[in-house]
């Protein structure tokens, strides 16, 4: 069988940086040439998982960076215990992949595709309007992506979309994939999760049977891990807002499920096989991704970076009283305030600290035969131990560290 020509769409995240990693380590019996798209610099950030991998012989592989302007060929990328290892080799390609042009170039000869570029929902009030924002980013781009593989003849896709953005606002539990498979009246995470459900529609329209492209659609809950930024620099703002962390009484409202990167990475790979040895069966398939079926509070779960970043909790607050600051918040924004800046918007209050979602595995075991091989518990403190030192190394020089990730469970 012809080995993989694969292409990392947002390949400069930390979720694709997580694939690329887990490619590197268990996937070179398939892959021969990994191409990492972004508009963003590449950088490797990720140590190697275990000794086990580090005993993998990797070579040096050049690095090609491509711009609008010129050609560039970089350094070739340092195959040591402090990286991931460059079996594979990669070849960066930088542009917006909305330039059809460039991405026609870039997904020249590929073979599969993993879709990671995406624009994150973002929780707190700021001076930006996000919503043109959502939609070049998810739903343009994703348009483009399918217009160039479909002239490319490039065959597969694994689409990340999220598990929230099929979903109407209120408390969800047990959801599975049959469940809100239509756009709903209303979205849980607005124009957000709007833009990342067309772009859902999107790919299903283009898979559909008889057409020569297969995709599968991957919906991950929350994806922490090493590298992770969003949540965590989110939290960050809030915290300084408040002087603290707040907290809310009551462990009742605001459960959530979590996802670890080197998981929801193991999940793509394992998608990318199964499309390659039935298309047939996994064609237009869509999987919720999760670690476990158990669910905490997102305050339990963001306490422990907050608090190596040396932040400390505050008195708690009945959620009521919580919500009224987020309305009263939502209601300077309206009018042009900027003393709203950086609290959390009433949308995203409601749905980190008011509402329970909670989704099945039960697709992701018997479809695609998954079982998670890093713990979860593990793997969340091995994170935040990644963090730790990271921020620790910050305070004394602006340089990256990178930690050892879990062992597999």
């Amino acid at each position: 069988m012809p080995l993989e020509v694969v292409a990392i769409t947002g390949a400069s995240g930390f979720l694709a940086q997580h694939l690329i990693a887990y490619l590197q380590n268990n996937a070179t019996d398939v892959v021969k040439e990994i191409r990492a798209v972004d508009r963003k610099p590449f950088k490797k950030f990720l140590a190697t998982p275990n000794l086990i991998y580090q005993q993998v012989e990797a070579r040096r592989s050049s690095v090609l960076l491509y711009t609008q302007a010129s050609l560039i060929r970089c350094q070739p990328m340092q195959a040591t215990t402090a990286y991931f290892p460059s079996v594979i080799p990669i070849k960066h390609y930088e542009f917006d992949i909305c330039n059809e042009l460039h991405l026609e170039h870039a997904l020249s000869s590929c073979t599969t595709v993993f879709h990671c570029a995406a624009k994150s929902f973002e929780f707190v009030h700021s001076e930006q309007n996000f919503a043109d924002q959502y939609w070049h980013d998810n739903v343009n781009a994703t348009e483009s992506l399918i217009n160039v593989m479909q002239t490319k003849l490039v065959r597969r896709l694994i689409f990340v979309g999220d598990a929230f953005s099929m979903l109407p606002a209120g408390d969800n539990y047990g959801l599975s994939e049959y469940m809100h498979q239509s756009l709903p009246s209303n979205f849980m995470l607005g124009s957000y999760g709007e833009s990342k459900a067309r772009s859902e529609l999107i790919i299903k329209n283009a898979a559909q049977k008889g057409s020569k492209f297969d995709a599968i659609i991957l919906r991950p809950p929350f994806i922490f891990g090493e590298g992770e930024t969003h949540l965590i620099s989110m939290a960050k703002k809030v915290c300084s807002k408040y002087g603290g962390i707040p907290i809310i009484d009551g462990d009742d409202r605001g459960n959530h499920q979590f996802i670890y990167a080197g998981n929801m990475a193991a999940i793509m790979e394992r998608s990318m096989r199964c499309l390659m040895k039935d298309a047939a069966k996994y064609n237009g398939e869509v999987v919720l991704c999760l670690d476990r079926t158990t669910c905490m509070t997102f305050t339990n779960f963001i306490m422990p970076y907050m608090e190596a970043s040396g932040f400390r909790r505050c008195d708690s607050i009945s959620y009521l009283s919580s919500f009224l600051m987020a309305a009263y918040h939502s209601l300077l924004s309206k009018i042009g305030s900027k003393q709203c800046f950086g609290y959390l918007t009433l949308t995203a209050h409601r749905f980190l600290n008011g509402w329970t979602v909670g989704f099945s595995n039960r697709k992701l075991r018997l479809l695609l035969d998954f079982i998670p091989p890093f713990d979860q518990s593990e793997a969340m403190k091995k994170s935040i131990e990644w963090y730790e030192e990271n921020e620790t190394t910050k305070r004394k020089q602006p340089s990256v560290v990178a930690g050892e990730r879990p062992k597999t469970g």
